[in-house]
């Protein structure tokens, strides 16, 4: 799949990013915009789709295959739940 950043007025398409699975979860940080996907990683781009933290699986081995990884922004850092969870500052 992909993310998109659209022009909040005018709409236009700002940039894109893949993912390497369909998206899960989405969540803002002070800077960053992040992604969970189905291959169970993590990314997060920041205002001008340039990736500021490089993919990394969170939940591994045969009882994560249908884990979600749903994430908070607050501030400057994200909550990552699901097997292991964590706490990421950047």
């Amino acid at each position: 799949g992909y993310i998109y950043a659209f022009d909040k007025t005018t709409g236009e398409q700002i940039w894109r990013q893949r993912v390497q699975g369909n998206t899960q979860h989405m969540t803002l940080t002070a800077g960053e915009v992040w992604v969970s996907d189905t291959s169970r990683a993590v990314r997060a781009y920041d205002r001008g789709g340039e990736r500021v933290f490089d993919p990394a699986t969170f939940a591994t081995g045969t009882a994560a295959a249908d884990e979600q990884l749903p994430l908070v922004g607050w501030d400057d850092a994200v909550f990552i739940g699901g097997a292991p969870s964590g706490r990421y500052l950047l």
